[in-house]
């Protein structure tokens, strides 16, 4: 029988030390990309519908996106919120799940929260929008209105 030494236990510490730094490490990174990522995102998604509006000859432009913390304009939906250029309309870019497909959509708001618009993203997006039936577009429209004025 073996007797242990002294390294031996301060080899078992070392891994563990390394595992542990390995974990932080990841935790920090994940940390890090959802942090900072939102702006990247916000970006990226402004001129992706900007180009889209400009390619359709929509007069349409998105300027900013709204913050967080203005809980005005932000209901409890998973899209995100951008002012119109010269409107104080907002644009809401969300999706709806219609069988198992997502169709992306700018949804237009007025400033008291009703829904003026209802814009498919995209030319997938525009052949799944003449499927869906005008059923669950008005009970989108309905969420979408009443978590809005829910938060006046």
């Amino acid at each position: 029988m073996k007797e242990k030494t002294i390294s031996d236990h301060s080899v078992k510490g070392r891994d563990v030390i390394l595992l542990s730094s390995w974990i932080l490490g990841i935790l920090l990174l994940g940390l890090s990309i959802v942090f900072f990522g939102e702006g990247t995102k916000n970006y990226f998604l402004l001129r992706a519908v900007n180009s889209y509006f400009e390619e359709k000859n929509e007069t349409l432009r998105l300027e900013k996106p709204l913050p967080k913390n203005d809980s005005t304009h932000r209901p409890s939906i998973s899209g995100d919120f951008f002012s119109v250029g010269g409107s104080k309309d907002i644009a809401l870019i969300d999706s709806l799940m219609v069988e198992g497909t997502s169709i992306a959509y700018a949804i237009i708001l007025s400033p008291q929260g009703t829904l003026r618009r209802m814009i498919p993203l995209g030319s997938h997006s525009v052949v799944m929008d003449e499927r869906v039936a005008l059923q669950l577009k008005a009970l989108f429209q309905q969420r979408i209105e009443t978590e809005t004025l829910e938060r006046k």
